[in-house]
């Protein structure tokens, strides 16, 4: 069986060769009446021309009787001027009826005429130039001209008779050209004809087919997919109808497997329901605990942070005891050098004393010689007499001053020997109290150093428990997180029952979308698949409805008053 496209093909072709012979046929009539029209044509221009010839033939005859009888020269001198015009004028239309289209026998007696035109034109040139001079004698050629004028009159009326008249070379191109168009319209009317017979063939595969297909596609909005096309066709509708039931089977596949997955889903739902309640039971717990929890941290960390505050408290103590306790060892360490320094100035000062005792001892003796010296010179005084009184005098005062020497540097030597006294002494105590001092100053060297030791394990300690207190700020914060964390469970645990409700409510409407269609698997509505001997009916359809019930391949027609298919 040819298909729809094959036979759309062949029309598409006849139709095309129908418009080529058309078209060909118009073509090739269109020339021959052109032919016709050119040839019509020629023959008027020939017609033309042979009618100015034998006008011509005339003129010439006239000017010349003219001529014979013109009264004076100038009548003479105006026949000649116009034989003359009206020798040329047939010479012209002589050319131009030889150039035109003409039949054979036509053509052979204007060979045979030309050369008597000449002659016929000299002899009326001649008959006019003898009237001018002798009109007897131009009377006397006119039996010649006249032989002239009537042995060109026979040709000239057989070329007359041998050329067609326009007017019925024109008649017969109007005939030919009725007869091209009722050819036409002829070829025109079979060509419609034609296509109309072969749409009808193209249309009535076409109607059968599309509408069993429609008649399906009506059942498939029925819900009905368990049904398919009988298919006995190879065309491209054929083909639409195989797709049809492709498509179907593809559906119905497509159809259980929703089924399916939505009755999974449907237990997928109940199982999440579940498993949302139980998670939000455990979140609630882990609620509950984690406010215990943050609650205990939140004291533990004020407790951390008390015990850091005091901590620091005590470190800064500890940190001003080691600061004085240094302040002191350094003033203890200056005390023992301004000791030193005190015993060694001490030491320098008796040193002095001892050498000042030396000095003293000198002074003594330069007392005890000036004494003797003044002695001396007392007694050389008083051997003098007179004249040694002023000497006298002088060397007793010398003597006083030596006795007060003496005493001064008694007193003198007592007084140094006082100071040596107790420049030993304060050197004795000095060292006592330099030892004391450094006695003091290693203790306060142990308590600075103990103290160090002990600001360093207070620093360490107020460390420790400053990181505990970063702990217990952070185990805070991760149990509030926890918390926070618990309630956004608890939430998603609500909103995943929400979710689960949503879910089972999509699975009942996937259910229930389901349960539209008629399956031959099962059907959900509680209609069993229909069998074999039921007819579907399709309202608005007419004639048979090709369906295959499961495999099993059946042709139905509509029963009377049946609208709907069987539910």
């Amino acid at each position: 069986m040819r298909s729809i496209k094959s036979l759309l093909q062949v029309l598409t072709l006849a139709t095309g060769l129908v418009i080529a012979g058309v078209v060909a046929l118009a073509v090739w009539r269109l020339e021959v009446m052109s032919g016709e029209v050119e040839a019509a044509h020629q023959r008027e221009v020939a017609a033309d021309a042979f009618a100015q010839l034998d006008m011509m033939h005339d003129a010439l005859r006239g000017d010349a009787l003219a001529a014979m009888l013109a009264p004076d020269a100038v009548a003479v001198g105006e026949a000649k001027a116009s034989a003359e015009s009206h020798g040329a004028w047939m010479e012209r239309a002589a050319s131009s009826l030889a150039a035109a289209r003409l039949p054979a026998a036509a053509r052979r007696a204007l060979d045979e005429v030309r050369p008597r035109l000449t002659g016929y034109i000299q002899a009326v040139s001649a008959t006019i130039a003898a009237a001018g001079t002798d009109r007897t004698a131009a009377i006397a050629r006119r039996p010649a001209l006249e032989s002239e004028y009537a042995a060109l009159e026979g040709p000239n009326r057989a070329i007359g008779e041998l050329l067609v008249p326009p007017d019925a070379e024109l008649a017969g191109a109007v005939a030919s050209a009725g007869r091209t168009r009722n050819l036409l319209l002829v070829i025109g009317v079979v060509a419609v004809l034609a296509l109309v017979i072969g749409g009808a063939i193209v249309g009535r595969r076409l109607v059968r087919g599309v509408g069993r297909t429609a008649a399906m596609l009506d059942l498939l909005a029925r819900g009905e997919v368990g049904k398919r096309l009988e298919v006995d066709d190879d065309s491209e509708v054929g083909q639409m109808m195989r797709s049809l039931n492709a498509t179907l089977d593809q559906l119905e596949g497509v159809l259980t497997e929703i089924d399916a997955a939505a009755g999974k889903l449907n237990s997928t739902s109940a199982q999440m329901q579940g498993f949302a309640g139980e998670l939000t039971d455990n979140s609630e717990r882990t609620l509950q605990k984690s406010g215990s929890a943050s609650a205990a941290t939140s004291q533990v960390s004020a407790s951390v942070q008390t015990v850091a505050a005091a901590t620091e408290e005590m470190a800064a103590t500890i940190r001003d005891v080691a600061r004085n306790a240094r302040e002191a060892a350094r003033v203890a360490t200056s005390a023992v050098g301004i000791a030193e320094s005190s015993n060694a100035s001490i030491g320098r000062l008796g040193a002095s004393s001892v050498e000042i005792g030396a000095v003293v001892d000198v002074i003594t003796k330069i007392a005890e010689q000036t004494n003797l010296l003044a002695l001396n010179a007392t007694i050389e005084a008083a051997r003098a007499g007179a004249a040694g009184r002023g000497f006298a005098v002088v060397a007793t005062e010398i003597k006083e001053l030596a006795k007060q020497t003496a005493i001064a540097t008694e007193e003198i030597r007592a007084k140094i020997t006082s100071i040596q006294r107790e420049t030993t002494a304060a050197v004795g105590d000095i060292e006592q109290i330099g030892q004391v001092i450094r006695q003091i100053d290693g203790i306060q060297q142990s308590i600075a150093t103990a103290v160090d030791e002990q600001a360093t394990v207070t620093g360490e300690i107020g460390r420790s428990i400053a990181e505990i207190a970063v702990s217990a700020n952070s185990i805070a914060s991760e149990v509030s997180t926890a918390t926070e964390a618990a309630r956004d469970s608890a939430r998603l645990a609500g909103r995943a029952g929400g979710a689960a409700g949503e879910l089972d409510g999509v699975s009942g409407r996937l259910t229930r979308a389901i349960g539209r269609f008629r399956l031959r698997t099962r059907d959900h509505t509680g209609a069993m698949p229909i069998s074999a001997g039921e007819e579907p009916v399709v309202e608005g359809v007419s004639g048979p409805i090709e369906v295959v019930y499961g495999e099993r391949r059946k042709v139905r027609r509509p029963a009377p008053g049946r609208g709907r298919p069987h539910a």
